[in-house]
């Protein structure tokens, strides 16, 4: 007996262009997993080379002056210029002629027991597109922001592919840790706390650090950082929030006792986010960075605003979706292999870091 309801219309029904729009634009993002995208939150962005310039201003306080004389110059404004250009990241899965089999067979069962067969189909294709292409590409977004925010750079290679990007971190704001001779945080000659008092300074804010498990466990675990972890909050599955503290010395050896010294402290955020692979994590590792966040409004280009972030992930047009700022997704039956389902996704993004003054970058050793 025919199924009343087929897979052919379910995967007609779910992905014509005005549903996938509807499941892009409400699709909800696990940004708990994806820390990042809360740092450099993504914006779309109507043009593909993002080359624009802004002013910064930097302002002095206003001085006494006497009465009848010129006024003192209290401000000095800064010319800023980006010029990047949006790349593509894209990728397809497939649903093998046994997993239909399969799919099949249980809307079969479902119905033979007056059952739905409707969803069952639906379950498959929306696993599809959303487990195999779409977390794909926000996985894809969050190895550039990590990228961006780890180097201040991208320097990204695929194959003949290479899209290089520089966001201006000025050479003061990178520390340079990348032996034990210079201090690395996992050697007997570690800076690590030395550094965080002058980070505090430079960035004149109780500092925020991000790194990786690998570069975290190297630096807990170095007898000479003196640390003791006065905090560890499991924000999610992928992040874990340590407040640290240091131990004091007690005829110069570590005690049990805290280290009663206020700018012996730091909030670190370990992200341990690297998809569903046992590969690195999307977090280079040896890189540890410092960042000032704080909650004033900034004005992007076409008008949007983000606040309390770093910078932003630009989504700009993409060709598959009619020049649109928005992420393509498809799924159809492959016309080469008629026993195949595929789905495809493409997006075109830049990460961009918008006040690199926001940042201390740290390269250091792990080992």
């Amino acid at each position: 007996m025919a199924l009343p309801d087929t897979f052919t219309d379910a995967l007609a029904r779910i992905t014509n262009p005005a549903a996938l729009s509807e499941y892009i634009a409400t699709r909800k993002y696990a940004l708990d997993n994806l820390f990042l995208a809360q740092i450099l939150p993504p914006v779309r962005s109507t043009l593909a080379d993002i080359r624009y310039g802004y002013f910064r201003v930097v302002t002095t306080p206003a001085p006494i002056t006497a009465v009848d004389s010129p006024y003192d110059p209290v401000a000095s404004i800064q010319a800023v210029d980006f010029n990047g250009t949006t790349f593509k990241i894209a990728g397809k899965a497939l649903l093998s002629e046994a997993q239909q089999d399969a799919m099949h067979a249980r809307a079969q069962a479902n119905f033979m027991n007056g059952l739905n067969t409707q969803s069952v189909y639906e379950d498959f294709i929306m696993q599809l597109i959303e487990d195999g292409v779409s977390l794909s590409l926000d996985y894809g977004e969050e190895i550039t922001r990590a990228a961006a925010l780890a180097t201040g750079k991208l320097n990204l290679t695929q194959g003949l592919n290479v899209h290089q990007a520089d966001f201006g971190v000025p050479a003061d704001y990178r520390y340079d840790r990348s032996t034990t001779a210079k201090g690395g945080y996992a050697g007997a000659n570690s800076s690590f706390w030395n550094d965080v008092y002058a980070i505090r300074d430079k960035l004149f804010v109780e500092p925020e650090a991000i790194t990786d498990p690998i570069t975290a466990t190297a630096i807990l675990n170095n007898p000479v950082n003196k640390i003791v972890v006065l905090e560890r909050l499991q924000i999610s599955p992928t992040v874990v929030k340590y407040t640290l503290g240091r131990y004091a010395q007690v005829n110069g050896a570590n005690s049990s006792l805290q280290d009663p010294e206020a700018r012996a402290r730091l909030t670190l955020w370990v992200y341990a986010n690297r998809g569903d692979s046992t590969g690195p994590y999307f977090w280079p590792s040896g890189n540890v960075t410092f960042m000032r966040r704080d909650q004033r409004p900034t004005q992007l280009i076409d008008g949007q605003i983000v606040r309390g972030a770093l910078g932003v992930t630009h989504i700009g047009p993409n060709t598959e979706s009619g020049f649109q700022s928005t992420r393509f997704l498809k799924a159809r039956v492959d016309d080469d292999r008629p026993f195949q389902v595929i789905a495809l996704g493409a997006e075109d993004i830049l990460p961009q870091i918008r006040e690199p003054r926001n940042l201390v970058l740290v390269a250091t050793t792990v080992v």
